[in-house]
């Protein structure tokens, strides 16, 4: 699995939702909950990601990087 490919999976997914919130017309309380919990979900994967990324690449080269 590319990590790159995944992230860019991950943003879309997000994005995605992001603008499916942003269309809501009125307030639809079980829609908006749906959509939170998977905005939630997926920027829990993506931030899994993230931190595998980095911690790769302190055990590749044994440094830290912010």
């Amino acid at each position: 699995m590319n990590p790159n490919t995944d992230r860019q999976r991950l943003e879309s997914k997000i994005a995605f939702l992001q603008q499916q919130l942003d269309s809501l017309d009125h307030y639809l309380p079980e829609t908006y909950q749906y959509l939170m919990e998977e905005m939630d979900t997926q920027q829990v994967l993506l931030k899994q990601l993230e931190v595998q990324d980095h911690f790769a690449l302190i055990d590749s080269d044994g440094t830290v990087r912010s």
